[in-house]
């Protein structure tokens, strides 16, 4: 009973780990879109779903971001942030799974 335990909630851990990555790639895509479609403004459920992945999202990015400044490359500046994070989720990931 206990290895089966354990290994549930191994999986549990994961799975979140992977819905959180996945919620990060969303919100990359949706900055992308911002940028390329500026006339495009999102209207009633999908303006929701947005907000919520920005309200998910937004914490630990705002937090790296103290520690972390954007890397200037000619007239724009890359947010390091972000990919700091998803490297860090794909690391946890990967304990998660040597560990369960």
């Amino acid at each position: 009973m206990l290895p089966f335990l354990f290994t549930l909630i191994g999986r549990i851990l994961a799975w979140l780990v992977n819905a959180y990555i996945t919620v990060l790639i969303i919100r990359m895509v949706l900055d992308w879109v911002s940028i390329l479609a500026r006339n495009w403004y999102p209207h009633g459920i999908v303006a929701q779903l947005i907000n919520m992945v920005y309200t998910i999202t937004e914490p630990p990015l705002r937090w790296l971001r103290q520690y972390i400044k954007p890397l200037p490359l000619g007239s724009i500046y890359l947010d390091m942030s972000f990919i700091v994070l998803y490297f860090a989720l794909v690391v946890l990931e990967s304990v998660i799974y040597l560990i369960f």
